[in-house]
């Protein structure tokens, strides 16, 4: 569904959290801006979000990038802690992989690489986030940034 048209809360951090107040605009690319919601039993919730966005700041700096998030709640920490271990795990297996630093303190689990584009795989209790992002513009985020904000919306804190 578009993500203009969700009216459900989305439990993890988007560019509006991470990005200071500015103008947002989506941009509407091909397979972007989307929601999509799905339920299993050892996952009662699952999102995969496609947001893509450029947010004008009030100093006139721009952002233009967006996220890939696959997100789920799982039944419990255990099944938690192997989704995020099996998506590190699936990435290796392409060899041009990466490994990069990352600080998300507090976590059960976190590591980043860099396919086409940097990934972080995060896992607080029961909850599991797979992140790849991208960037343009005159303002960026770092990777820390990112994660520190992903982290925070996993334990339940605002950003």
């Amino acid at each position: 569904m578009p993500l203009e048209e969700f009216t459900g809360q989305i439990p993890f951090a988007t560019l509006a959290d991470m990005v200071p107040a500015g103008e947002y605009r989506f941009n509407n690319y091909l397979d972007t801006n989307t929601i999509k919601t799905d339920s299993d039993w050892l996952a009662p919730v699952m999102i995969t979000l496609h947001e893509n966005a450029t947010i004008t700041l009030d100093n006139g700096k721009q952002f233009e990038g967006g996220l890939i998030v696959d997100y789920y709640e799982t039944v419990s920490p255990f099944i938690a802690g192997r989704l995020a271990r099996e998506h590190v795990l699936r990435s290796k297996w392409n060899k041009r992989n990466s490994r990069l630093d990352i600080t998300a303190p507090g976590l059960d689990y976190a590591f980043a690489y860099k396919e086409i584009f940097p990934t972080i795989v995060l896992q607080q209790g029961s909850k599991v986030a797979r992140i790849t992002f991208y960037q343009l513009g005159d303002y960026s985020l770092s990777l820390d940034e990112l994660a520190e904000a992903f982290a925070a919306s996993l334990k339940g804190q605002s950003q």
